[in-house]
Parts: structure tokens; C-alpha cells; sequence
């Protein structure tokens, strides 16, 4: 399934890490409205409903709240 941004928004995973974690060279992944990505599955957990997207560099992956994309094609894993 694919999703498009509807709002700029970070990954809430790092977001996570950094203000929890904060260490040396840690960076925030971040997303423009209009992007579009592929997803990986869709989870949630307390705090709310997330995508987790394919993206590039060291990680690999990206998480999205659902509220900030809207789904392109296909449906969630």
C-alpha cells in the first residue's frame, strides 16, 4: 500500500528516541506534504496509530501517524 503526506511531519520513532534518548549523532527523519511512500505494515500501540514506511539511509524504515497521510492504494498489511 502506498500513503501520501497530508501534513509535515517527523518520524514518531525518532522523535521518541531523541527526547528520550538523546545521544550524538541522532538525527530526526522528516517528511513534506505531498510525499509519497510505500508502507510496510501499520501498528499501534497507546498512544495511537502509526504506518511504518520504507525509506532510505541506515534505518530503513520511518513511523507515520496515521492522521498526518492518506492512503494512495492497496490495503494495510
Amino acid at each position: 500500500m502506498r500513503i501520501k503526506i497530508t501534513k509535515n511531519c517527523s518520524c514518531e520513532r525518532d522523535l521518541h528516541e531523541i527526547t528520550n534518548y538523546p545521544r550524538e549523532g541522532l538525527k530526526v527523519q522528516s517528511f513534506a506534504e505531498g510525499e509519497e511512500l510505500e508502507v510496510i505494515n501499520e501498528w499501534n500501540n497507546f498512544y495511537g496509530r502509526y504506518y511504518r514506511v520504507k525509506t532510505e539511509g541506515p534505518v530503513g524504515f520511518a513511523d507515520i501517524k496515521v492522521q498526518n497521510a492518506e492512503v494512495l492504494s492497496g490495503n494495510a498489511s
